[in-house]
């Protein structure tokens, strides 16, 4: 089977890297050995990733990479890569020159072999410089190809579903040629699970895990984010730490309940219920209650229940969510369940698990298999020491870091502090250890861009892709702030390297520092680069100073 692993464009290089690593980890005895493994076990997962292999690096950045393997290393890439966005089989590829080409193309694959008349799909077209005038109306024959044939083999037809799908078909067309992929991992993959709570302008997880990887961090590196928000950057470093895989949650080897530093369950009152507020809501649907309190505690995905902490302190009074059903084994057949924002459970698990190949017995075998040596491997690094810290000037970032950390799996609270970029210094002083300092500044762009077409200038031409990046575009309030912090970091972070992801190509004049590595990368459609600085501190000379040297 051919696979296209799908990851922001930028990052080929460490997806080429992590994909290999994960074929790598599959094929190695020596380490399934060290982890306990049984020598029947490992040679099944030896077996099955023996022709397991990445395809060679694009010249050009591609948005991702190809790779050749069977059902299982889907799966395996699925669980622990940490930087794509999806893993889609491709079912076939072949020229094209009409919209009824296409059809007949989609017409003739063999759907019954992947899914049931009972499931739901959905179906998306990307082109590049295609010469056909309507994307919407190539979507719609695709549908009527995949539902005739059903028809003609079944008598019956699947349903379309455009939120929460089973089966999700997705179509890639060139100036010529078409390709149509099966996607396997159903939910984007950068939804790890354990973020239900966003700041304004959040980065992407797998986008944060790709830069960790760029700067070269390791797991007994200091790390530190001096405007952490929501903490996606120290997340990210801290599950690597501890070898938990990001699609843990959705593999049943995290559970939510699990995610709390609280040894003891603390019991407590049932929320009162605000009757007026439920005129207004429908009766048939169930609906969870209002609270009326200044603390809310949160709800576990898996079996509903509130998890007591003393440390969960909401941002704000808010309506608990609804809770949901206690799940069972992920790879029974389940109807897909719609995730609140992104908090992806085990029910909604991956795209393969709804795969009619799944139902084969040795490809579930294979899925415990690789479940297991995940959590071997969890185990394994439980003992790691994280040196891993953030602040924020926003105290509900720093709160919402620390609920988001705890619903990751990882242990106590994080090292968060709410506190000004510019009196923040190195949690780590006392190691008198050099780090790596990494973030995401709030910039014009991405703010403007959150906000949807409305909020932009109708007169404001769009950047061309020959156009080069702006220079300065943050508010000229925070350009003064950056000028202040890059003295501020000379004075206290001497000898750490430094990684920044921004749009702003001024951002390096407006830090009074030289970059040692710029690296094009794209924040969703938004081209950035990633500065990196070695940090060197600035030796003022005093009056006193300067007559002796005259002297």
């Amino acid at each position: 089977m051919k696979f296209f692993v799908v990851c922001p464009r930028g990052l080929e290089a460490p997806l080429h890297d992590e994909l290999a690593h994960i074929i790598a980890i599959h094929q190695d005895s020596q380490l399934h050995a060290q982890l306990g493994i049984d020598s029947a076990q490992s040679k099944h997962l030896q077996h099955v990733f023996k022709s397991a292999q990445v395809g060679a690096m694009p010249v050009k950045p591609t948005g991702g990479l190809e790779v050749i393997g069977g059902m299982e290393l889907a799966m395996a890439i699925n669980l622990h890569s940490r930087i794509a966005s999806r893993v889609l089989l491709q079912l076939m590829h072949g020229p094209y020159k009409k919209e009824e080409d296409i059809y007949a193309a989609a017409n003739k694959i063999s759907w019954e072999d992947w899914m049931t008349t009972e499931q739901t799909l959905r179906v998306d077209v990307t082109a590049q410089k295609s010469n056909l005038n309507s994307i919407n109306f190539i979507t719609l024959r695709i549908k009527d190809a995949i539902c005739d044939r059903f028809r003609e083999i079944k008598g019956k037809r699947p349903s379309i579903e455009t939120a929460t799908p089973d089966v999700r078909v997705m179509t890639f067309l060139d100036p010529t040629n078409m390709t149509i992929y099966l996607d396997t991992s159903g939910e984007a993959l950068f939804k790890r699970g354990w973020r239900d709570e966003k700041g304004a302008a959040p980065l992407k997880e797998n986008l944060a895990a790709g830069i960790l990887a760029l700067t070269g961090w390791q797991a007994d590196m200091p790390l530190f984010d001096p405007m952490c928000g929501s903490g996606t950057f120290l997340i990210e470093a801290a599950q690597m730490a501890k070898q938990i895989p990001p699609g843990a949650i959705r593999a049943g080897l995290i559970a939510l309940t699990q995610a709390i530093s609280v040894p003891m369950v603390i019991k407590i009152p049932e929320p009162k219920i605000i009757e007026d507020e439920f005129k207004k809501e429908p009766k048939n649907e169930p609906q969870a209650p209002l609270v009326n309190t200044g603390w809310v505690a949160p709800i576990a995905v898996d079996t509903g229940r509130i998890i007591a902490s003393p440390q969960n302190k909401p941002l704000t009074v808010q309506r608990a969510s609804t809770p949901i059903k206690k799940s069972i084994r992920a790879n029974t057949e389940l109807p897909y369940q719609a995730s609140r924002v992104d908090l992806v459970g085990v029910l909604q698990g991956f795209g393969f698990l709804r795969l009619k190949p799944f139902a084969d017995q040795q490809v579930r075998e294979s899925w415990e298999h690789i479940k297991l040596l995940a959590k071997l491997q969890m185990q394994a690094a439980d003992h790691q020491i994280l040196r891993i810290a953030g602040s924020d000037i926003n105290e509900q970032m720093v709160a919402m870091t620390q609920r988001n950390w705890q619903k990751a799996g990882l242990p106590g609270l994080p090292i968060v502090r709410q506190i000004d970029a510019l009196a923040a210094k190195s949690p780590f002083g006392e190691m008198k250890k050099t780090g790596i300092i990494v973030f995401n500044p709030p910039y014009g762009e991405r703010i403007e861009l959150k906000g949807g077409r409305g909020d932009q200038n109708e007169d404001k031409k769009s950047r061309g892709a020959r156009d080069p990046l702006p220079k300065n575009i943050s508010d000229p309030q925070f350009v003064e702030f950056l000028a202040n912090f890059g003295r501020h970091l000379k004075d206290h972070f001497d000898g750490w390297q430094m990684d920044v992801l921004t749009a702003d190509m001024g951002l390096p004049g407006q830090l009074r520092m030289k970059e040692t590595k710029r690296t094009p990368l794209f924040n969703g459609a938004i081209e950035c680069r990633l500065f990196r600085f070695e940090i060197r501190k600035s030796f003022i000379k005093t009056t006193n100073e300067a007559s002796d040297s005259e002297n």
